[in-house]
């Protein structure tokens, strides 16, 4: 089951005040971006850029991986709390269980 659409980050002003103000944790296979927000709920973002393949099927399926893994561990996070995960290529060769855990570090 997705995400519903009102927990997706969307907006292009969004993601820049994200990019602009957030503080950051670096993993291996991914960057995550969070800033607290003023909603009761918690948002998300997968961003694969082409750096991490040219195929745009290798970019959705590794969005895919990335989504179904933070499912997972959505109703865990802190309401009011905005998330960007920008991947990195190394997660391009990594299995959804391995996605997953790097996840839950």
């Amino acid at each position: 089951m997705a995400l519903p659409k009102n927990r997706r980050i969307k907006l292009e002003n969004d993601f820049e005040r994200i990019f602009k103000s957030s503080q950051s944790i670096r993993h291996p296979l991914f960057l995550l971006k969070f800033l607290n927000s003023p909603l009761d709920y918690c948002r998300a973002a997968v961003a694969v850029s082409v750096s991490v393949s040219k195929k745009a099927a290798v970019r959705n399926r590794v969005k895919r991986i990335f989504w179904a893994a933070l499912e997972e561990i959505f109703p865990r996070c802190r309401p009011g709390v905005d998330l960007v995960i920008v991947v990195s290529p190394a997660a391009v060769k990594k299995s959804f269980l391995q996605i997953s855990a790097s996840l839950e570090e």
